[in-house]
């Protein structure tokens, strides 16, 4: 049990009502295919295999590989600590409509916020701002 228990705002329980209402096996699909833009375990790979690549590549290379792997290990580490300290419930288990809808059940019951995806899409274009053009337009 958390230090904290964050109780789902208003327009979190709202969002999830309006998401579920309009949701289906297919939405569920695409959204779950959506999802894996922002995996930790994927992030995490993707920065170590291009760290390993940048290893023999120019100095700015090294550093921005550096940057990009130290970001995404830190991002991953971050929300299970905070994920300690806060208990906040998933939107969805609060609504029995989507599940209706064919809307899985997600993640822990508790593990609501903060929420790892957004941290993990906030944090890698935060870190790609050190990168050139071309590859921060990539990411």
């Amino acid at each position: 049990m958390a230090f904290y228990r964050v109780r789902p705002t208003r327009p979190d329980i709202e969002i999830a009502n309006a998401v579920s209402a309009h949701a289906g096996p297919e939405t569920e699909e695409a959204a779950e295919v959506l999802t894996w833009g922002a995996d930790e375990h994927l992030l995490c790979a993707l920065a170590a295999g291009w760290w390993v690549y940048c290893r023999n590549r120019t100095a700015r290379h090294r550093r921005d590989s550096d940057h990009l792997l130290l970001t995404s290990i830190a991002v991953t580490i971050i929300p299970h600590v905070l994920k300690a300290v806060f208990d906040q419930e998933r939107p969805d288990r609060l609504t029995v409509r989507g599940h209706l809808h064919g809307v899985p059940l997600s993640g822990r019951r508790l593990d609501a916020f903060p929420s790892g995806h957004a941290i993990h899409v906030g944090a890698l274009a935060s870190a790609a701002t050190v990168l050139p053009p071309a590859k921060r337009n990539l990411v």
